[in-house]
């Protein structure tokens, strides 16, 4: 800028004009040049980014430009707003800016299944969930991209084999047995959600870990039991699910000169993170412990997922796993199964049970079914794994529930690299913003109604997802979730021995008053059933 004034200056021509410039450029010294070159280029290139903040490749709102629309109820709720406004009919995706970040909307489930299945290669995890994954020591199956997924993947899928899934039955059914008698002790659960997740936590650890907790039996009793009171410690870390990816060292300066209420919210950071300290501490010592134990005892058969993943991770070597990688990946895949495999299967079991209680016809037919199927037999354990198949109502009522509420309905992946997609360039960094619970709700007629008879045949056979609706909660792709068979699998196992010992579920409060709760996944406000 001085040498420009100084330039100008010598020029000795009033300070406008054409012929001024002209001049100017005529005693340009070699600086002069470059320093015009460097606004040439930072002109070109200001430009371009001025129409990169511009670009839409989609239909979508445009009144505020780059800030983006306005949040109308919840995030979930706005996209399918604008969704509805703008896709013409669910033909288009939408494009849309918020801060200036590029957005589109996918609400048709053909083209949420279309990025699901580019997914490892074309599309990745935002990375503030990435960031999110690794601050709560949650970076596993889940959260992972490119090579980290694909080793893990090839450590943990072999545990996920129909056959070591359905080696977990007798797991799945005693600690079924053990909520059940809970029920059958108190007669009415004001909160039945809660005890869905002391279930599917104690599930998870056995099948996981291959450790017995009974956190059914200890969940409501103080004890100082250091494996109960390290699995409360996580509940409670789960029950916050808050923005944990703030940074830390932020949470004095915040306490003590922003408002009340933010600071208050950043106390409540503060404490999730020392709670993500101790349960780092406490994971690395169990990984460590069942490491230890399949050295001990290398012949030993266990069905356990880490002890089977332990196993390939040995059979692979040193090479491919040093001892530091085994730890990282072990501990980072028991936090992912205690929030994929837990918190997810309990919210699934609360909506079902609250469908079912809220429609008698349906319980009616599912018990009679179950009846039926168990015949004279106390458990499943005494019968083929394959019968539990045969439920082929409850089968039904559970889809339905994964159709109509999805325990995530929004989901999010960013494009990895410059792509083209539908005939459209679509710049890296693009978030894609899926509707699963829209998009399978519109997929079929009366799409907000639970209507389970849709998934049967004329024949009572259960049909294909394709012939019905694509169900996406567990996605689809090469990034399907692994562990999908097991979650379906607790779920009919406990589902219908419920339905066996009750005949009657009376709920406590009105179908219509039960609503969804959105955080990270959705789950039904707090309901009770009578069990009789």
């Amino acid at each position: 800028v001085p040498s420009l004034v100084r330039l100008f200056a010598r020029t000795n021509l009033p300070p406008y004009g054409a012929r001024r410039g002209l001049r100017a450029m005529a005693v340009l010294k070699r600086e002069h040049l470059l320093l015009a070159s460097s606004c040439v280029v930072g002109g070109v290139l200001l430009a371009s980014a001025v129409k990169r903040l511009f670009y839409y490749p989609f239909p979508g709102p445009r009144e505020r430009g780059p800030l983006g629309p306005k949040q109308v109820t919840s995030l979930r709720k706005t996209m399918e707003i604008l969704y509805e406004k703008y896709s013409a009919g669910g033909t288009s995706p939408v494009s849309l800016r918020s801060l200036g970040r590029l957005i589109v909307v996918l609400g048709n489930a053909d083209d949420i299944k279309d990025v699901l299945r580019r997914r490892p290669h074309d599309f990745v995890r935002d990375p503030t969930f990435q960031l999110t994954a690794v601050k709560a020591s949650s970076a596993g199956l889940f959260a992972a991209e490119g090579v980290h997924w694909q080793r893990q993947r090839r450590a943990y899928i072999p545990a996920f084999s129909m056959k070591n899934v359905m080696s977990m039955i007798p797991v799945i059914e005693e600690r079924s047995q053990a909520l059940l008698d809970k029920f059958t002790a108190l007669g009415t659960v004001e909160d039945v959600r809660r005890w869905f997740q002391y279930l599917t936590t104690d599930v998870i650890c056995e099948t996981s870990l291959g450790i017995k907790f009974h956190y059914i039996e200890n969940a409501e009793v103080d004890t100082d039991d250091e494996h109960v009171t390290f699995l409360k410690l996580i509940q409670a870390r789960l029950d916050e699910q808050i923005s944990y990816f703030l940074r830390k060292p932020h949470t004095a300066v915040i306490a003590k000169f922003a408002p009340r209420w933010l600071s208050a919210r950043w106390d409540q950071i503060r404490i999730f993170f020392e709670r993500t300290a101790k349960i780092h501490k406490m994971t690395k010592k169990v990984v460590k412990e069942r490491m230890a134990h399949v050295q001990q005892n290398p012949t030993q058969v266990s069905h356990s997922l880490m002890e089977q993943a332990i196993r390939v991770m040995d059979k692979e070597g040193e090479k491919l796993w040093s001892q530091e990688d085994k730890v990282e990946v072990l501990q980072a895949n028991v936090s992912t199964f205690w929030v994929a495999g837990s918190e997810t299967t309990a919210n699934t079991l609360s909506w079902l049970f609250h469908h079912i209680s809220s429609s008698p016809e349906w319980h009616t037919k599912c018990r009679d079914q179950v009846l039926s199927v168990m015949g004279s037999a106390d458990c499943w354990a005494s019968l083929p794994g394959e019968k539990l198949w045969d439920l082929t109502l409850l089968r039904a009522c559970l889809n339905e529930t994964n159709r109509l509420s999805p325990t995530i309905p929004l989901s999010t992946v960013n494009a990895g690299k410059d792509l083209e997609w539908k005939g459209q360039h679509i710049p890296a960094g693009t978030q894609f913003m899926l509707l699963v619970q829209y998009s399978s709700r519109k997929s079929v007629d009366r799409g907000d109604e639970w209507l389970p008879h849709r998934w049967l045949d004329e024949g009572g056979a259960l049909r294909s997802e394709d012939t019905v609706c694509p169900t996406l909660v567990f996605g689809s792709g090469p990034r399907v979730c692994p562990g999908r068979t097991l979650a379906e699998l607790e779920i009919l196992v406990l589902a219908s021995l419920l339905l066996r010992r009750f005949p009657t579920l009376q709920p406590l409060q009105p179908r219509d008053k039960v609503r969804a709760i959105e955080r990270v996944t959705s789950y039904p406000r707090p309901f009770g059933l009578t069990f009789a």
